[in-house]
């Protein structure tokens, strides 16, 4: 075998994990949320929301509300994630090395809307009701990625930039139903609409290729909330399990078809009010990741994950918001493996997710009496290295491995409530 192509060999095993994940795509079929108050307090959302967002989130709030609300969402968002990987062997004393980057620019999205009407039984007014409906991207694919890259000392991608437009849209009627202000209960459907992607690339030959297609999917979101006294609130949602079907033209214009499985997901909250001015905010989602199917960029032999999020709001007109979220996403490490076919002991995909890491921060503030603005930023990053050594049956070293992960993503943007 001679050198160039015993290094080839070894850089596929190296990189069989690393770079064949699409880790730039991980967070496609992450839901966004839709609320500033709800972004800057640790991405929390079931407790957290304001007004008419509350039909994403938490339709049992709806019934909360003391008056006819609108609400509008806005947000960009820019981030970058690179991998790279190295191989010094130790046969022929040179080294392999590779990288590539996904850069995402600035991409803004008027990602929410949302109006609510509440009512209140004249003759028993224990009970009161609100009605809803919303507009929401829940999976945003838009966005402008620019990628480059080197393979074994050489530009083996070109600057490239593609601009990916739209996501999964949907149409969210929802409504709830309150007793004494204690006890909630809440029910919306989430339906497509103008749920369309689209991706636009230069072709290997210059010119420009077009990827387009449409989403479908039909979800319930259910929720409750318990007001046990003044300092303790508590609150549970479940969304449904639905498929998601994904069909679409490539630029050859060959149409396909997909169907993805999406897993039901709960979540449980607690929001403390220890003092007048200032609430804590804490949640647990679930992440079945193992229940998904057909999603290619997830692990088929998975762990499943969580998601931890949590906040803290001071004051009472100006009000200062920070938070916290640790969740799993579907990026994996490689680990030591001996591989029967090749006969070499090299690496292979390890089932447990990884843990990403995010900081939020926000402020929110009633513009004379009828307006809410809530303004958010969010933080989140996940970065890890791997090091490793390639052995043969004899135990001779191959050569020493290392792969660097390393993203982040920032998202600045804004709520604006209305009460009529």
């Amino acid at each position: 075998m001679n050198k160039n192509m015993f290094l080839i060999l070894l850089f596929l095993f190296v990189t069989e994990g690393l770079f064949g994940q699409n880790i730039y795509k991980y967070d496609s079929l992450e839901p966004e949320i839709i609320d500033g108050r709800a972004e800057a307090l640790g991405t929390t959302s079931i407790l957290s929301s304001s007004g008419a967002n509350y039909v994403f989130n938490n339709p049992a709030m709806l019934s909360s509300l003391e008056s006819i609300d609108l609400q509008f969402n806005i947000r960009t968002q820019l981030g970058k994630t690179k991998t790279s990987s190295s191989m010094s062997d130790t046969i022929y004393y040179d080294t392999v090395r590779s990288y590539t980057d996904f850069t995402r620019t600035f991409h803004y999205k008027i990602n929410g809307l949302a109006f609510c009407i509440p009512y209140k039984m004249s003759e028993n007014s224990n009970w009161k009701f609100g009605f809803a409906a919303g507009y929401r991207t829940y999976y945003d694919w838009g966005y402008n990625l620019n990628q480059k890259g080197k393979s074994f000392g050489i530009p083996s991608i070109e600057e490239e930039e593609s601009d990916y437009n739209g996501g999964f849209n949907t149409l969210v009627l929802g409504s709830g139903i309150s007793y004494k202000k204690k006890i909630f209960g809440g029910l919306s459907i989430s339906l497509p609409f103008l749920s369309e992607y689209s991706e636009i690339f230069e072709n290997y030959d210059g010119s420009e290729a077009k990827n387009s297609g449409t989403l479908k999917g039909t979800f319930l979101t259910l929720s409750g909330s318990y007001i046990l006294n003044s300092y303790l609130k508590l609150g549970a949602r479940y969304r449904t399990k639905y498929i998601l079907e994904n069909e679409y033209d490539n630029f050859l214009n060959v149409h396909h078809k997909n169907k993805y499985t999406i897993p039901a997901e709960y979540g449980f909250a607690l929001e403390v009010k220890p003092h007048t001015n200032i609430k804590i905010f804490t949640e647990y989602i679930t992440c079945k990741f193992s229940d998904y199917k057909d999603v290619y960029f997830i692990h088929s032999e998975t762990k499943d994950g969580y998601s931890f999020r949590t906040g803290i709001e001071l004051g009472s007109r100006y009000l200062l918001r920070c938070g916290f979220l640790r969740q799993c996403v579907p990026v994996y490490k490689l680990i030591p493996h001996y591989n029967e076919i090749t006969n070499v002991h090299c690496p292979k995909i390890e089932k447990k997710p990884q843990v990403e890491t995010g900081f939020t921060a926000g402020f929110g503030s009633h513009i004379q009496t009828r307006i809410q603005l809530s303004l958010y930023c969010v933080y989140s990053f996940l970065k890890y290295k791997e090091s490793f050594a390639l052995y043969s049956p004899g135990f001779i070293n191959y050569g020493d491995i290392t792969n660097d992960f390393s993203y982040y993503l920032f998202k600045i943007g804004c709520s604006l409530g209305y009460s009529f």
